[in-house]
């Protein structure tokens, strides 16, 4: 099956002992993420990417060597072309971190908050040796690579890239996507969704699409399928899983779910149920 990136408020779980997560990732064919956001701290140490961050509203270009900040519950995608480089998505939960580490005192003392900034550029080694020593089977060490990150973001000198590609439109994507992700199991027309935020069709078509890198449409069916795969694995009948999730017609959400999974329904139920059964 392809990979489905959820369209939802992103939930990860953390150990109680390890609130932060890193994980590398290689992109040897094209991916795109549909916009999400999260209550964590994420950043992204990218090493020879090729494609684009979409934060906030603002794209930036990921080549060569960048670290990019992600505040929680800031709507953000990707848009990865095929390449040889890395990404190190640094993930920290802030709540759970407070057992070692009141991160929100700590920017308050240098006159910062976690929310900004948004995105950052600055010295990528101090990031890339942190991610390391985060990824240490001792937690001490671990820690260790932790709090540089948390020090560096508190302290250092933080800014934005000087010349991001697109400048980001003044609209409240998170209300887009909080609308959207009430609405989007019963039947909606584009004309409703742009009108009901001011926007001729048009323009908010075009403000959607270069806020997030992908179009609203695709994040609508996106979202859609993403509730399916909930649905078909809780066991319902496929027919049900259609007229819940907003699909007006069986075939339609039968070859749309093929396209965007790999499987059929049917086929990507039976996975699961195979899988309890064992």
């Amino acid at each position: 099956m392809k990979n489905l990136f959820t369209a939802l408020i992103e939930h990860k779980e953390f150990k109680k002992s390890r609130p932060w997560t890193v994980v590398r990732q290689r992109y040897d064919s094209a991916v795109i993420s549909t916009p999400h956001y999260a209550e964590t701290i994420e950043i992204l140490v990218c090493k020879d990417i090729s494609g684009s961050a979409y934060i906030d509203g603002v794209k930036y270009d990921m080549s060569g060597q960048k670290v990019f900040y992600i505040a929680p519950m800031t709507v953000h995608s990707f848009e990865y072309q095929h390449s040889e480089g890395t990404v190190a998505v640094i993930k920290i939960h802030i709540e759970m971190m407070r057992k070692f580490l009141d991160v929100d005192s700590l920017f308050a003392q240098y006159g910062a908050t976690v929310a900004d900034p948004t995105a950052l550029q600055t010295d990528y080694s101090v990031f890339a040796q942190s991610a390391e020593k985060m990824e240490s089977d001792d937690v001490s060490e671990a820690l260790i690579g932790v709090l540089s990150i948390i020090r560096t973001l508190a302290t250092g000198e933080k800014k934005k890239p000087s010349a991001p590609a697109t400048a980001g439109h003044d609209v409240a994507i998170n209300d887009i996507i909080a609308w959207t992700e009430q609405n989007h199991r019963r039947k909606i027309l584009l004309n409703e969704v742009a009108g009901h935020f001011g926007y001729t069709k048009n323009y908010f078509c075009d403000m959607f699409k270069k806020s997030t890198g992908t179009t609203w449409l695709r994040y609508l069916n996106n979202l859609r399928i993403s509730s399916a795969c909930a649905m078909l694995r809780r066991g319902e009948p496929v027919k049900n899983v259609c007229a819940e999730c907003g699909f007006e017609t069986d075939s339609h959400f039968i070859n749309l779910f093929k396209k965007t999974v790999g499987v059929t329904p049917k086929q990507y139920q039976k996975s699961f149920k195979m899988g309890a059964d064992l």
